[in-house]
């Protein structure tokens, strides 16, 4: 039998994905302008798909659609610390408009909370006027220099989206993959945030699995470990990972030590209050 051209998901996910889109002649890549995809009738039947199926949904909860401007005013940026840091080597930005230089650049979008937080502004003046039920169809442009960031944030984000749809359906996927989670380029593909949305207080049955990759310390998934036991471990496993702490404090990666102080906060809050004041003066802790 003719080996298939498609490679297997559990193998390498990017290539499997790629392999899918390409195989699937859902889209090829531009070439004349680098970086972006035409996306061809196959796979933007697919897209009309999903996207009908979606809005249908929305607008049976009561939201409506709107469209926010392409262009953001750069200082919006500066003003979330996040954006600046997550997005900054991501943005494309015009300067030139019409011959002139503009007095403030423009961001073409990259995400829309900053412009939506603007409006959000505008109009809610009181409790009366929520919920603001609404909902953007709108493209983002990420000047992204490695091909495998998007694949991380593939998985991420439609996980997110499943557990804002449809909770039960998206606690087995989470449940799975904080035991056992994806990792691509020697990244975990979800963040702790998004695996951190379950309304469980704690998962003790994840006790285990969470301390025992956290002694493994050339793990690829050192940092979310942390901050999952950080989420829901027990204090049946501190005097595990206290030690475990205390053999390097201060000079772990900022999210694996804020992931530490987290948990002892939670579970032992004298040393958590303790540790957060000594991380804080030396500036190690980012929460």
């Amino acid at each position: 039998m003719a080996e298939s051209p498609i490679t297997p998901r559990e193998k390498d996910f990017a290539a499997w994905y790629q392999d899918v889109v390409l195989q699937g002649d859902m889209a090829e890549p531009a070439e004349i302008v680098k970086g972006c995809m035409v996306i061809k009738p196959n796979g933007y039947a697919v897209w009309e798909v999903l996207q009908r199926e979606l809005d249908d949904r929305f607008k049976a909860t009561g939201h409506q659609n709107i469209y926010l401007p392409l262009l953001i005013p750069q200082s919006f940026f500066k003003k979330e610390a996040e954006h600046v840091e997550g997005f900054a080597p991501e943005l494309a930005i015009v300067t030139i408009a019409g011959g002139k230089v503009l007095e403030e650049p423009y961001v073409i979008r990259p995400t829309s909370e900053t412009i939506v937080g603007h409006f959000f502004a505008k109009w809610i003046k009181s409790y009366r006027d929520l919920p603001v039920l609404i909902n953007q169809w709108a493209n983002v442009l990420r000047w992204e220099l490695r091909t495998d960031i998007k694949h991380q944030m593939l998985r991420d984000i439609a996980m997110e989206r499943l557990y804002e749809l449809d909770p039960d359906a998206a606690k087995p996927y989470i449940l799975d993959e904080i035991s056992h989670p994806h990792v691509d380029n020697s990244k975990g593909m979800v963040k702790a945030k998004t695996l951190g949305v379950l309304p469980q207080e704690t998962l003790p049955e994840f006790d285990e699995i969470l301390v025992a990759r956290l002694e493994r310390k050339d793990s690829h998934t050192l940092p979310l470990d942390a901050q999952l036991i950080a989420r829901y471990s027990t204090k049946k496993i501190l005097p595990r990972v206290k030690p475990l702490y205390e053999t390097a404090p201060g000079r772990w990666d900022c999210a694996t030590e804020d992931g530490f102080v987290l948990y002892f906060l939670r579970t032992e809050p004298d040393y958590g209050v303790q540790r957060l004041s000594w991380e804080t003066d030396l500036g190690y802790v980012q929460f």
